[in-house]
């Protein structure tokens, strides 16, 4: 399933839509901000139906698996920690904000993700270095589940693979990105 939620995401990146401008990334932070803020802060009321309209903006957008993967996740988060809370006695109510806030924040951080190239960030060269490693491990995680996949690898042993290889890419990119930067005289500490 997040093998299809990834090339839905890196396909949206080609489109090059009005979300993919570079001047709206101080909008795309006051949206990340806003995510945490509202649930958090406002009415009940007010925080559902922010996380369903940004559900929504994200199936116009035309994410739609990713809208799915987002909604399933929260329902089944919310009904296990209802489960919980119910078994142990607990308030209800506390679980619903950090659940909304949790939802809000993975959802616009997918659409930033979405819509962020790596180049809008070459001010910031820490974020700009970060978004590089982290595209590269995704789409190297994306070949190996192809690869995997094509073997009929199935199970646990093919999800124990896909995190050992996330790890062994991971490491790998960040040793070539140190010495890259070495051999252009930047001395990281």
């Amino acid at each position: 399933m997040l093998n299809y939620i990834i090339d839905e995401v890196f396909s949206f990146r080609e489109k090059k839509t009005l979300l993919h401008r570079k001047e709206l990334l101080p909008l795309k932070i006051a949206l990340f901000v806003a995510s945490i803020a509202i649930p958090l802060a406002t009415d009940l009321m007010i925080a559902v139906a922010y996380v369903v309209i940004l559900w929504l903006v994200l199936l116009l957008l035309g994410l739609k698996r990713a809208t799915l993967y987002i909604v399933f996740s929260t329902a089944t988060l919310y009904l296990s920690l209802l489960l919980v809370a119910l078994i142990l006695q607990g308030d209800t109510g506390c679980i619903v904000r950090p659940l909304l806030t949790a939802s809000a924040t993975l959802s616009i951080g997918l659409l930033i993700f979405a819509t962020l190239l790596p180049q809008h960030l070459t001010r910031f060269q820490i974020l700009y270095l970060l978004s590089v490693i982290f595209n590269s491990v995704l789409r190297e995680i994306r070949d190996a589940q192809i690869v995997l996949r094509a073997r009929g690898e199935t199970g646990f042993k093919y999800y124990l693979r896909i995190f050992t290889v996330s790890i062994e890419v991971a490491l790998s990119r960040i040793d070539t990105l140190v010495d890259s930067l070495k051999a252009r005289g930047i001395e990281l500490r």
